[in-house]
């Protein structure tokens, strides 16, 4: 296995394609209601699981593109030599920009963990409801055979139900709403069951992977795709598709996004945990579709969709485009010469690294060979250049 550049574009490419047909899929309400929201889950997957390996296989086979491109990727990844120990490419410097911004946006999301942390243990209250939120709170834990190790904390500017933190779970409720024991039973059940199906480490995750490609235009597109996911998959395990439960949820949602309508919440609460109902209406409106919908599901188009992705995903392991020159056919003087065995050689360094010599003049070090033509001489010193 290995990874470079190459590997990189290539993980982007296939994941961003992959998700582009997720997501004309999941704006067709048509063909979610037809074939369900597993299937896209499946794909978006996929799509996910592409940007954390971007790696060469051993069975990779490498396809080399026209010269054009090829020149780019060369002029790309070709080092200069600033001083004698200093050799630097435009590639190294487009990879400490990528550095720089997954240290800001790592920085960034810590930060407002801590600041949101900070926010509940000043402004988080118990309440006067305590007693009955504990009640209602064994009845679902004992529900879903969870330890109940929840707390449950009332705060000012939140404008619909949450819950908050991986180890410490607590659910948090706006201080000026007011809930029936029925509606507190859906939302302490939905925000529980994320906890129980790790939803909280998934958001996490999919935000880590937002950090680390944060220069990829869909990256933020594909972490808001999934959360809507594992909201249609929540809304499914609370109301077990009974028809009653499912009538009665939907009457919750609807209850607490009204009274979310004239709430000013306090906009940093909800960039981290996860809300029974912190959506759009359009998207809200999906949620009610799918659990409303009373039409069978199309396995066949299901299945069909699912093994079309599996066999993308595949595929886009089995080659990868690199360009058709080595990054030291590049010259300072911006014009483009051929290595031979005949005008070229290479000293192999103590270090590891390898000079390039053409016309008796040094070209560039490298840390590898790969790629290069082998017909051209290794020399250990250039003692022993004839």
């Amino acid at each position: 296995m290995s990874y470079s550049f190459e590997t990189v574009v290539m993980a982007v490419l296939f994941s961003n394609v992959l998700f582009f047909i997720t997501y004309l899929l999941f704006r067709s309400k048509k063909m979610l209601l037809l074939v369900g929201y597993r299937t896209l889950a499946v794909t978006t997957i996929l799509s996910l699981i592409r940007l954390l390996f971007p790696i060469e296989l051993p069975f990779t086979t490498t396809i080399l593109y026209s010269c054009p491109p090829s020149k780019a990727v060369v002029f790309l990844q070709h080092r200069w030599n600033l001083f004698s120990f200093l050799h630097v490419s435009i590639f190294d410097l487009l990879l400490i920009v990528w550095v720089i911004g997954i240290i800001r946006g790592s920085s960034v999301y810590f930060m407002q963990y801590r600041k949101i942390s900070a926010f509940i243990l000043l402004h988080g209250k118990e309440g006067a409801n305590q007693e009955r939120y504990s009640a209602i709170l064994n009845s679902v834990c004992t529900s879903l055979a969870a330890k109940n190790r929840f707390q449950v904390m009332e705060i000012a500017g939140l404008s619909t139900p949450m819950i908050f933190s991986v180890f410490k779970p607590t659910i948090l409720l706006p201080a000026n709403h007011t809930y029936t024991d029925q509606e507190l039973f859906f939302i302490f059940q939905h925000e529980i069951s994320h906890s129980v199906h790790g939803d909280l480490l998934v958001k996490f995750f999919l935000q880590i992977l937002t950090i680390v490609y944060w220069w990829n235009p869909l990256s933020a597109s594909i972490k808001a795709h999934m959360n809507r996911i594992l909201e249609l998959n929540i809304d499914a395990v609370v109301t077990h598709n009974d028809r009653q439960a499912i009538a009665d949820y939907l009457s919750c949602l609807l209850a607490i996004k009204k009274q979310a309508v004239n709430s000013k919440p306090t906009p940093f609460l909800s960039s981290i945990g996860l809300s029974i109902a912190e959506i759009e209406g359009s998207e809200l409106e999906t949620r009610f579709q799918v659990l409303a919908n009373q039409t069978p599901q199309r396995k066949s188009v299901s299945s069909g969709i699912i093994g079309v992705s599996i066999l993308f995903f595949l595929i886009s392991y089995l080659f990868i485009w690199e360009p058709s020159q080595p990054p030291s056919l590049f010259e300072p003087e911006s014009s483009y010469f051929q290595m031979t065995e005949e005008n070229s050689y290479v000293i192999q360094n103590p270090n590891g690294t390898y000079d390039f010599y053409w016309n008796g003049q040094l070209i560039e070090t490298v840390d590898s060979l790969q790629y290069y033509d082998e017909s051209i001489p290794i020399y250990q010193s250039k003692e022993d250049v004839p």
